[in-house]
């Protein structure tokens, strides 16, 4: 290397040091004067009145020492010298997190600026002030305090005429420069040695040492343009394993979470919404993640953002699915009431076709319960019509122009349009229930006029009917058709309720209210049938409580005038709230669309399957198809205005699961149907929407598969690519590209390319076939031990297995073969990482999405074809792009009739190198 370059070196390390010296301490000075702070900075504080200004005190104090400490800790990492119009030099420091206004060349790489960081030498840039600026040199930095000195590592320099260059240490590399500049010669000769050694050309590759995402703390200039998108933006990135798909994913939500960082029309948009909902914009996001592991390493990453992530925002389908189909939509059964559905996660009721076209399926599903429930309401509205009675049929004729479309009405429209009839509704409902609850009471009064103990004995039967009662078999006539459509305070005889919410807390009812209650719905129930021409079935509860009654229930004209009234009041309730009853009627729906369905053979396999019972893609469906419809309602701004209007109350729940910014990690091992449900979850007024992944790593059945199956919901998504990868050696990447080109690839990937003036060479795939178990643990043992020795310090090594029951049994066969050189082996039962960072671990590999490791080993590749021959590809895929630097596969017999053509690209073992024919 020249000398003016050396000395250009030596002035840059000279003054990077200085300056992350001086930012560091002046951040830890600030830190301390926060510690100091008490809560009295309010004067004269109420605690009683001011506990939400309190509560945004401590947060603010909260996230400043966060950024003081990230800051402290890591003060910077980057230095850009760019060159202005006036030809002016100026020197930026770019810091991970919020910047100190103190120092003015100190900015955060989340604002405008920092995308200086991520342009390569002779770009230019218009920065904020509306000068044109061309980066001049760049050095990207990883300091790291060490006995109270700062000093940077793998230091990337580039400039015109230099680099780029990767400086090891800068204080190693300055002390040089004073050991040659002494007396004595050899002293000289042997620093000039270590300066050279110490300056490597091109960008050096880091040993993954611990189990954890990669850490990129500044993105390349592809990646930065997709992470600064528009906050209300939807977008799918897709790119091949290792581009930092993930890392930019990140970075998206660090900055746009930061109103800091937000643009003017941004700030002003998520301003309204929070006035509107009350909701914080920093907390209201949510991430979505296929698999528990990889959520906490995603946790991990966050906060090295300085982005707190709870449970409650990064989180798996599964957990989301459960939480809205439970408590928000009450689809499922709980044990205090619920909805009628049970989720069976085995339950062999789909076809391969419904996993494969799940947005097909939800097509078909959703125009039939659109059309099914639009159907309902026009029933209630004709028997209104036919009512004989002067204000109902008023009512009904205001009704007809809503059915009489020549086309069926969009289902949106319909319900916007009954708002305006449910205050006469609810009037004539009223009415009506006055006039029911007089005759109900009536004859009450004469069964307990004529025998005192009447409403003892009736208790006493009640509470044998409940313990005997099996619940999965309950007929119809037993719920009332228009319970949870009234109003909360309705009351039946002697203000008993009658249509109480089992899951709604309230006052414990006695025997004789109990009894009160029972009687008032088996009457009601009665009544209805009779109406209608039928009888109860005699083994459901109200059934065998009519039978009981026998002689104190009304007859003849009396129950049928009782029955009509019932139905008339049950069909203004299907108009005094229709989205109520959309919600609750759903499980129903879907039930009936099965069982019209399933002889056709197409969605479902013909099986004898208790309809209650649903599969998880299942419950995909009838969420999708909720959200959906709330989507498009509280898209209104009337609506959402007027959320707490009783009409209207049922889209509160669903609006308070709505978020600011969506994510989605590894998108294509969710389901078209799974990635709709999730983008629902945006708000309907930033629809903010980010989602990342590669077609070839998906590891589900029903995962999408290409670009269009995720477009499906989003035809404003836009999609954007990456493939300068960073993660493997060259040899690595090639084998992935022609396993890809082998087994043939789902959806449209470009190939990855590996970066420039990066060091990607490395050692051939390994590979042993034909042995028995203990030959592969032997295998296994002699690769690690050739690992630690090549790198000097043993890295971060996964072993893949190919079933959970093989996980621990591998673990304690190659802990005992490594026993002697105190190799750690850890079992990871179920994907949970254990142990120290440098260490060899044993997993499943159905755990292994998103993680990244120095070695990767395979076992069985052969056995795994066998047992997933759909998957196969896909896993062995996704286990190869794992491995940074070293990749082993083990089979029991042969390599896969697919694979052989890739024979060619493994050894035996790394030290001889021999290749294979």
């Amino acid at each position: 290397m020249e000398d003016a370059n050396k000395n250009r070196l030596r002035d840059v390390a000279e003054e990077i040091l200085r300056a992350i010296e001086q930012i560091a301490h002046l951040a830890r000075q600030k830190l301390e004067a926060t510690r100091d702070l008490q809560q009295n900075v309010f004067a004269n504080v109420n605690t009683f009145h001011s506990s939400a200004g309190l509560a945004e005190l401590h947060r603010i104090r909260y996230e400043n020492r966060i950024r003081l400490e990230n800051l402290a800790n890591e003060p910077a990492i980057a230095r850009v010298l760019v060159t202005g119009e006036n030809e002016e030099d100026k020197t930026y420091y770019i810091c991970r997190g919020a910047a100190l206004s103190d120092i003015p060349n100190l900015a955060s790489y989340r604002a405008p600026v920092g995308r200086l960081a991520a342009l390569s030498v002779g770009e230019t840039m218009d920065i904020p002030g509306g000068e044109t600026v061309t980066v001049k040199e760049k050095t990207m930095l990883r300091p790291y305090r060490e006995e109270r000195r700062w000093d940077s590592r793998d230091n990337v320099f580039v400039a015109p005429n230099l680099g780029p260059v990767t400086i090891q240490s800068l204080r190693l590399f300055l002390a040089q420069f004073a050991e040659s500049e002494g007396e004595d010669l050899i002293a000289q000769l042997l620093a000039e040695e270590r300066l050279q050694a110490s300056v490597i050309q091109g960008v050096r590759r880091a040993v993954v040492t611990r189990m954890a995402l990669r850490d990129q703390p500044i993105l390349d200039r592809y990646q930065d343009e997709i992470f600064r998108l528009p906050l209300n933006t939807r977008v799918l990135l897709l790119g091949p394993a290792g581009t930092g798909k993930t890392t930019t994913l990140i970075r998206r939500l660090a900055q746009k979470r930061d109103p800091e960082f937000l643009d003017a029309p941004e700030s002003a948009l998520v301003t309204n919404i929070a006035h509107i909902t009350s909701s914080d914009h920093r907390e209201s996001w949510l991430m979505l993640t296929p698999t528990k592991l990889l959520k906490l390493y995603l946790k991990e990453a966050f906060a090295r953002e300085g982005v707190p992530a709870s449970d409650e925002r990064v989180q798996t389908w599964d957990e989301v699915r459960h939480h809205l189909a439970r408590h928000t939509f009450g689809l499922l059964k709980t044990a205090a009431g619920g909805g009628p559905l049970v989720l069976v996660e085995d339950l062999h009721v789909l076809s391969d076709h419904a996993l494969q076209r799940s947005a097909e399926w939800f097509s078909d599903f959703d125009s039939w319960q659109r059309q099914s429930f639009v159907e309902d309401l026009g029933q209630a509205a004709l028997a209104l019509a036919l009512v004989d009675a002067g204000e109902i049929q008023h009512f009904a004729d205001s009704l007809s122009p809503l059915f009489c479309h020549p086309s069926p009405v969009r289902l949106e429209e319909l319900l916007y349009d009954l708002a305006s009839k449910a205050e006469p509704a609810r009037e004539l409902i009223g009415k009506l229930e006055e006039s029911i609850a007089a005759v109900i009471q009536k004859h009450l009064w004469e069964a307990v006029k004529e025998d005192r103990g009447f409403l003892d004995a009736l208790a006493q039967l009640t509470i044998r009917l409940e313990e005997k009662a099996d619940h999965k078999g309950i007929e119809p006539e037993d719920v009332d058709s228009t319970q949870g459509e009234s109003s909360d305070d309705e009351t039946g005889p002697s203000g008993a309720p009658t249509t109480a919410n089992p899951a709604v807390p309230g006052p414990a009812l006695t025997p004789r209210l109990k009894a009160i209650r029972a009687y008032d719905r088996a009457l009601r129930a009665h009544a209805r049938a009779a109406a209608a021409g039928r009888q109860l079935s005699a083994n459901s509860v109200a059934g065998q409580i009519v039978a009981w009654l026998d002689h104190r229930l009304p007859r003849g004209d009396d129950l049928l005038m009782l029955g009509t009234k019932l139905w008339t009041q049950a069909a203004l309730r299907r108009l005094l709230n229709p989205l109520k009853h959309y919600i609750q009627s759903m499980p129903k729906r879907y039930q009936d669309f099965r069982r019209a369905r399933m002889p056709q053979g197409g969605w479902y396999r013909r099986v004898d399957s208790p309809a209650a019972r649903v599969h998880p893609l299942e419950l995909d469906l009838q969420l999708l198809a909720l959200l959906r419809t709330a989507q498009q309602l509280l898209q209104r701004p009337s609506i959402f205005a007027g959320i707490e209007n009783p009409y209207w109350s049922s889209l509160r729940p669903i609006a308070n699961e709505f978020r600011n910014q969506i994510f989605v990690d590894e998108a294509p091992d969710f389901s078209p149907v799974q990635l709709a449900c999730i983008g629902a979850l945006a708000h309907p007024r930033l629809r903010s929407f980010f989602a990342c992944g590669d077609f070839n790593q998906r590891l589900t059945l029903w995962g999408a598969r290409t670009f269009e199956q995720v477009r499906w919901f989003f035809p404003d998504l836009t999609i954007k690519r990456i493939a300068t990868a960073y993660r493997q050696t060259k040899q690595l990447a090639d084998l992935g590209a022609a396993l890809v080109s082998a087994m043939g690839g789902d959806g449209v990937s470009d190939a990855p390319a590996l970066p420039e003036h990066f060091s990607c060479e490395g050692v051939p795939p390994a590979l042993i076939e034909s042995a028995s178990m203990s030959v592969q643990v032997q295998w296994l043992a002699q690769r690690i031990r050739e690992i630690e020795r090549f790198v000097e310090l043993l890295p971060s090594i996964a072993i893949f297995v190919c079933a959970e029951s093989e996980v621990t049994p591998l673990a304690r066969s190659l802990r005992q073969q490594l026993r002697d050189y105190n190799i750690p082996v850890f079992d990871c039962v179920n994907g949970e990482a254990v142990g120290p960072d440098r260490a060899v671990r044993v997993f499943n590999a159905e755990h292994i999405k998103g993680l990244e490791f120095e070695a990767v080993f395979f076992v069985a590749v052969d056995r795994l074809y066998k047992l997933q021959p759909s998957l196969f590809d896909k896993y062995l895929y996704v286990g190869i792009t794992r491995a940074a630097t070293y990749l082993g596969l083990t089979c029991e017999g042969r390599l896969p009739a697919p694979m052989d053509s890739l024979r060619k690209y493994f050894v035996n073992d790394w030290e001889s190198s021999t290749w294979r024919g």
